[in-house]
C-alpha cells in the first residue's frame, strides 16, 4: 500500500469497486459460473491478506508506527479532556438554542474533538516519519480513517433520527475504511459474485446493497423535501385548510414514488424483468392491505368534497367532537373530554356522519321543559325567553323561542329553540346554563314543575274493611317502658 494516496489515485480506485458492466451471460448458467468462482475469488483474498499480513504487520517497522499511533490516541484523549468543555460552552454560546444541527455538533464535541486531534497528531507522525524516509503507510492510513470518521459524523447530524443517523455513520466509513486500504473494489466483487436470476435478470447482493442505500437515501431526501414543502404551503392563508392537505399527501406519495424508482434505476435494475414479480406482488399486497388502500382513497375523497376539514365539528355514532387532523389513514377528532379518537377514513365516507359545521356553524337545540296545569302558561313561555337570552352563549338572532307543544298527562309541555354559534366548545354546558336559569325564574315567579300523580279508585262490589294495626314493640323497647314505670312507681311513693 503507498504511503499516500493523490486524488487522481482515489478516483481509480472508487470507479475500479463498481463491477464492471460488460455483457454477462444470464439465467441459471450465469448464476452457476458465479457461485463456482466463490471459493477460487475466497481464497484469492486470503491469500492477499495473508502476504500483506506477513509483509507489514510482523516486522519491526510496523511496530513502531503502531507506537506512534498509540501514542497520538492517548495524547488526543487528554486534549479531549482538556478542551471537549469548552467548546462545548463556546459553542452553545454562539449559537442558537433553535438550531438543531449546530445543538448536535456541540453535543459530540468530545467524539469530534478527540478524532480531530488524533488525525492531527497522526498526520505530524507521518509527515515526520516520511521525512525521515521510514515506513509510514499504517499512519496514514490511520489518520485518513480518522478524518474520514469526521466528515461522517458532521454530515450524519443532519439526520435527526438517532438509529437511521448512526447506521449511516458506520456504513459510510466501512465504505471509506476499505477505500482507503484499498480493499473496496476487491470486497465489491466479491459481493457481485454472490448473485442469483430472476427470469433474464442478474441480481447479486452488491446490486441489493446497492439498491438498498440509494433507496434510504432517496426516501430520506423526499420526507426531508415533503417536509419543508409542508411548512411553506401550511403558510399560504388563501389555500383552504383541506386543500393544503391534500397538496401535501399528493406531494408526499408522489415523492416517495419517484425516490424509490429512481433508486432501482439508478440500482441498474431493469424494472421491466420484475413484471411478473411486481404484478403478484400487487396481487397479494392488493389483498393484504385492501383497508389500508380503502382508508387513502377515502381520505383524498374527503378532501377533494370538502365535506368534512379541519376544525370542524362532527358527529359519528356516539363520537362528537372537533376535527384535529385529516390523515392519510385515519382522521383524528378530539372531544370535550379529551380523548382523541381515529376514526378510518372510510367510516366517513360509509357511515352517517352529522357535520355540525359543514355550510353554517350555527346549531339549533331544542329543550323540552314541563310545567303545571295550574300555573301560567303565557308567562312560562316569557320566562323561558328571557333565561335563554341571559345566557351568554345563546344567540340573540336567531332570537330564541318557547312553543306549547302538547298537554301530557302531568305537565303542560313547553319547548325552548336556541342557536349556539360555538358547538365545538360544547353544547351541554350551555345547555345546562340555560336551564339553571330557567329554573331560578320559575321559583322566583312561582311556576310549577310537576311530578306524576295518580288517582286510585276502587269499585268493589263489598263494602272495604279497613283496620288500622299497630305494629308490636320491640323486646327490648317493652323492657325500658318497664323499668321507667318502675322508677316512677319509686320516685311518687
Amino acid at each position: 500500500m503507498p504511503a499516500t494516496q493523490t486524488a487522481a489515485g482515489q478516483a481509480k480506485d472508487a470507479a475500479s469497486a463498481v463491477p464492471s458492466k460488460a455483457p454477462v451471460e444470464a439465467g441459471p448458467v450465469a448464476a452457476q459460473k458465479d457461485i463456482e468462482a466463490l471459493p477460487t475469488l475466497y481464497e484469492k483474498v486470503v491469500s492477499q491478506a495473508e502476504a500483506w499480513l506477513s509483509a507489514h504487520m510482523l516486522s519491526w517497522v510496523f511496530a513502531v508506527q503502531v507506537l506512534a499511533i498509540i501514542i497520538a490516541g492517548l495524547l488526543a484523549w487528554y486534549l479531549t479532556r482538556s478542551l471537549s468543555g469548552k467548546i462545548y460552552a463556546f459553542v452553545h454560546r454562539r449559537t442558537n438554542d433553535d438550531d438543531p444541527w449546530l445543538r448536535r455538533i456541540a453535543q459530540r464535541a468530545d467524539e469530534l474533538v478527540f478524532f480531530a486531534g488524533f488525525m492531527v497528531l497522526l498526520y505530524g507522525f507521518g509527515f515526520t516519519v516520511k521525512a525521515l524516509g521510514q515506513e509510514h503507510a499504517a499512519i496514514f492510513a490511520t489518520a485518513n480513517l480518522a478524518n474520514a470518521w469526521i466528515v461522517i459524523r458532521m454530515v450524519s447530524t443532519v439526520v435527526l433520527n438517532p438509529f437511521w443517523s448512526k447506521l449511516f455513520a458506520v456504513f459510510a466509513w466501512t465504505v471509506a475504511a476499505l477505500n482507503i486500504l484499498g480493499l473496496l473494489g476487491t470486497t465489491a466483487k466479491m459481493l457481485d459474485s454472490l448473485a442469483f436470476s430472476v427470469g433474464d435478470t442478474r441480481l447479486s447482493i452488491y446490486l441489493i446493497l446497492k439498491a438498498v442505500l440509494l433507496s434510504g437515501l432517496l426516501l430520506w431526501g423526499a420526507f426531508a423535501v415533503s417536509r419543508l414543502v409542508q411548512v411553506r404551503i401550511e403558510k399560504i392563508d388563501e389555500l383552504t385548510p383541506s386543500v393544503r392537505e391534500l397538496i401535501i399527501k399528493v406531494l408526499r406519495f408522489a415523492l416517495i414514488l419517484l425516490a424509490v424508482l429512481a433508486a432501482l434505476s439508478a440500482s441498474g435494475i431493469d424494472l421491466t424483468a420484475l413484471a411478473v414479480f411486481s404484478g403478484a406482488l400487487g396481487i397479494g399486497i392488493g389483498f393484504g392491505l385492501q383497508k389500508v388502500v380503502s382508508n387513502f382513497v377515502a381520505g383524498v375523497i374527503v378532501l377533494l368534497d370538502r365535506s368534512i376539514r379541519p376544525a370542524d365539528v362532527i358527529q359519528i355514532g356516539d363520537t362528537f367532537g372537533r376535527v384535529v387532523k385529516l390523515g392519510s389513514r385515519y382522521t383524528s377528532v378530539i372531544t370535550r373530554d379529551g380523548y382523541e379518537y381515529l376514526i378510518p377514513n372510510e367510516d366517513l365516507i360509509t357511515k352517517e356522519v352529522i357535520n355540525w359545521s359543514f355550510s353554517d356553524r350555527n346549531v339549533r337545540r331544542k329543550v323540552p321543559i314541563g310545567i303545571s296545569y295550574d300555573s301560567d302558561i303565557e308567562l312560562a313561555r316569557k320566562l323561558v325567553i328571557e333565561a335563554a337570552r341571559e345566557t351568554p352563549r345563546i344567540l340573540d338572532f336567531p332570537s330564541p323561542l318557547c312553543h306549547l307543544t302538547g298537554f301530557g298527562e302531568s305537565a303542560v309541555h313547553l319547548e325552548a329553540r336556541f342557536w349556539l354559534s360555538d358547538p365545538e366548545n360544547g353544547v351541554t354546558n350551555a345547555q345546562s346554563d340555560f336551564l339553571r336559569k330557567v329554573w331560578a325564574k320559575f321559583r322566583e315567579h312561582g311556576i310549577v314543575i310537576p311530578f306524576p300523580q295518580r288517582d286510585v279508585n276502587f269499585t268493589p262490589k263489598t263494602p272495604i274493611e279497613v283496620k288500622i294495626v299497630h305494629p308490636s314493640p320491640h323486646p327490648s323497647q317493652t323492657s325500658r317502658a318497664r323499668r321507667r314505670r318502675r322508677r316512677d312507681t319509686k320516685a311518687g311513693g
